[in-house]
């Protein structure tokens, strides 16, 4: 398989915010793709979600699974009704799995054309699909690079880290500098910036392109890279969104067509 090796999105902190206003408020905590295309992810066990309603729907689903080469492979989502731990004791929730479970970079559907067989893919993080925990936080770094060959012409991916100051307490120049960290792609002449992490104390130490880099290949099938990554600001949890090519528009923002949001309800703070 060539070249395989091993927007702003909602972050992690802020999306566990959103879920515990939305849970206190008792408004089912759903996350929908606009696009209709649904992006989703496996792990042995499943992922429980503490609510009403978990953020992925079930049903027929097609797992992206990389060996040899990576391949699409029919699956099932199911949720199950479930008596799960939190935060704040035993609570009313849902166990999302799926059937058969396949270990995978991804679950996704809504996105025509798409059927069992080889996909394209230029970079698939072997690391990940085994585990797709982050690795632990290493010291921050000026900057982070990859670069992958599609098919003669280069891909750059590149995470850029600076500190900054909180403008809000600028004025009492007594200000605790925090890391921001902007991911960025380059492509055909075309650059875009995936997202803008930080200037918070939530960032804690960025995840290395290592883990930010999911998988690079054509899942739309026009010959161009579809990107999955991970643009989160914590070590823990998982966050993942998936970038068409047919939606990198001349001079406009390249929005995620999907998303897929976890974290452990054990680790919630409201």
């Amino acid at each position: 398989m060539p070249g395989y090796q091993t927007p702003r999105l909602p972050t992690l902190a802020a999306a566990c915010a959103a879920v515990c206003t939305m849970l206190a408020a008792g408004i089912p905590a759903v996350t929908r793709a606009a696009t209709g295309i649904e992006l989703a992810h496996a792990r042995t066990g499943g992922y429980p979600y503490y609510g009403h309603e978990a953020p992925v729907r079930p049903g027929d689903y097609f797992a992206l699974h990389c060996a040899r080469a990576c391949v699409l492979k029919k699956t099932r989502v199911s949720l199950q009704a479930a008596t799960i731990e939190t935060t704040e004791g035993p609570s009313r929730g849902f166990v999302m799995r799926s059937h058969p479970f396949i270990s995978s970079m991804f679950l996704v559907r809504g996105l025509t054309g798409l059927r069992e067989g080889p996909v394209e893919t230029w970079y698939a993080n072997a690391r990940f699909q085994r585990s797709p925990g982050a690795a632990p936080g290493d010291p921050l770094k000026g900057s982070q690079r990859r670069t992958i060959d599609i098919g003669g012409a280069p891909l750059h991916v590149e995470g850029r880290v600076e500190q900054i100051v909180d403008q809000a307490c600028a004025e009492h120049g007594q200000c605790e500098r925090y890391p921001r960290i902007t991911w960025t792609v380059r492509f055909d002449g075309t650059r875009r910036t995936l997202a803008v992490l930080g200037g918070n104390s939530n960032l804690e130490s960025p995840i290395p392109i290592e883990d930010f880099l999911v998988w690079v290949g054509d899942l739309d099938g026009d010959g161009k890279p579809d990107m999955v990554v991970r643009p989160q600001e914590l070590n823990r949890g998982l966050e993942m969104a998936l970038y068409l090519s047919r939606d990198l528009a001349p001079g406009k923002p390249w929005k995620p067509a999907a998303a897929f949001h976890f974290w452990d309800p054990r680790e919630y703070v409201c």
